[in-house]
């Protein structure tokens, strides 16, 4: 079986990669060192997440935590993953509000009182959930979908900001 190359450009460099190559894997060659963890790529100036694959053609340029719109998306994976947690933890009993994050840190609003053996429990929890490499997968729908999905899931203030 004959494999298809392509070519693409990756920060002024062009290489040869086969047909289907994901961002994924196109990074871990330009990431040797290793210092810091790309998230993101910019695939024709446009925003891609590592799992999309390459074009031929395609002028690539990989993002890490020093990039103002990678770092974002890496706090909002944390801000998923503490959510995930705590409903994981506790259910719906004890739901948590994100108010802002600061440098290495998200300060939350919960609807009860947590005690640090509950904080140990949802640390462990995300430990385990990221152990797991599970895989998200994105949705895309319709905004009348989101918001009925929303309303059943009891997110109230996911719908208030659909809304508008």
């Amino acid at each position: 079986m004959l494999i298809e190359n392509i070519k693409v450009n990756v920060s002024g460099m062009e290489i040869e990669v086969a047909k289907d190559t994901t961002l994924l894997e196109i990074s871990k060659m330009f990431n040797v060192d290793g210092l810091h963890k790309i998230i993101l790529a910019k695939v024709n100036n446009r925003y891609h997440e590592l799992i999309d694959t390459v074009n031929d053609g395609d002028d690539i340029e990989f993002c890490d935590l020093t990039n103002k719109t990678a770092n974002r998306v890496y706090l909002n994976g944390l801000i998923f993953l503490t959510k995930y947690a705590f409903n994981e933890v506790f259910g719906k009993k004890n739901s948590i509000i994100v108010k802002h994050s600061a440098d290495k840190a998200l300060c939350i609003e919960t609807t009860n009182k947590i005690t640090e053996e509950d904080l140990k429990l949802v640390s462990d929890k995300m430990k385990a959930i990221v152990e797991a490499n599970l895989p998200i997968h994105k949705v895309t729908v319709l905004k009348t979908e989101a918001i009925d999905y929303f309303k059943k899931t009891g997110s109230i203030n996911k719908v208030e900001l659909l809304q508008y």
